[in-house]
């Protein structure tokens, strides 16, 4: 809250940053298993991991955008739906993955 003056002077745009992640999760899990399908699994997997790496970095560089301080929150937000669009994806992919590379008898330990 050093940002904005206060818990509620920008308890939203906190809020905001702190869901993001979860939101770009729900994304990810639910796009990430047909761009697989797409583009391959192993390429889908390092662009998930590309994106985690990118959103986790630039969160924790999250500096104000302009001269207004409390825009470090808006940037956290987006900062962490990158990581959370990437974290997500892994997910899906991780689980076929797993489940495509076991042999038959192993198929249901493995991906579980």
């Amino acid at each position: 809250y050093q940002y904005c003056g206060g818990a509620d002077a920008c308890s939203a745009q906190v809020e905001a940053a702190s869901t993001a992640v979860l939101v770009g999760a729900i994304l990810g899990q639910l796009t990430f298993g047909y761009i697989g399908d797409c583009v391959g699994r192993s390429a889908a997997l390092r662009l998930t991991m590309a994106l985690s790496l990118f959103g986790a970095t630039i969160s924790a560089a999250a500096v104000p955008l302009g001269g207004d301080s409390s825009s470090v929150l808006t940037f956290l937000a987006l900062s962490r739906f990158v990581l959370g669009v990437g974290v997500g994806g892994v997910y899906p992919l991780s689980a076929t993955i797993a489940t495509e590379s076991s042999s038959n008898a192993e198929r249901g330990r493995n991906a579980s």
